[in-house]
């Protein structure tokens, strides 16, 4: 019985912003914007800034869907989504541009691309890594190491002024 009194004694003794954070009535979300993204963003009502910590209340919630998923008599799986209402912590928790706690979400890894065999599969191969590519220097030197890659599937620059185009060999 003391010992619980002079617990409570020492909470009481806390500063208010101390006893707060103990309770964790809320959570501290940062948005954290990528190079590209705006120095603002408003996500259900509240508003961040950038690298700047808020503190969201558990109150404010949003509704979502949660998938339910079980298993007929007869072995088929049912699923179905179900809306549920969830903290802006628990909503935000898997998107790289926020912090949650002082926790971020992993980047989701950018899958090697198959090295391509035929023509047609080095155009797709092609247009995606350039459509992903934002430095023009990276882009010339894969481009000249790539010449050999090219070269298996078929494929051969053609200069035309100052555009390169690839145009497919075809067997005669």
């Amino acid at each position: 019985m003391a010992a619980k009194k002079q617990a409570a004694t020492q909470v009481e003794s806390q500063p208010e912003e101390t006893r707060a954070e103990s309770n964790r009535d809320y959570d501290t979300i940062t948005y954290r914007p990528g190079p590209q993204d705006p120095p603002f963003t408003r996500v259900n009502g509240v508003t961040f800034q950038a690298n700047v910590p808020v503190k969201v209340p558990r109150t404010k919630t949003v509704e979502q869907l949660i998938t339910i998923t079980r298993e007929n008599e007869d072995g088929q799986i049912l699923s179905r989504g179900v809306p549920r209402r969830i903290t802006m912590a628990k909503a935000l928790e898997h998107n790289f541009c926020f912090e949650v706690n002082g926790k971020q979400a992993p980047r989701r890894k950018v899958l090697d691309l198959r090295v391509p065999s035929t023509p047609s599969g080095y155009r797709a191969y092609a247009t995606r890594w350039i459509a992903e590519s934002d430095d023009p220097a990276a882009m010339d030197a894969r481009w000249e190491a790539e010449a050999q890659l090219r070269a298996n599937c078929n494929v051969h620059s053609q200069v035309s002024g100052t555009a390169r185009i690839d145009v497919p060999v075809m067997p005669e």
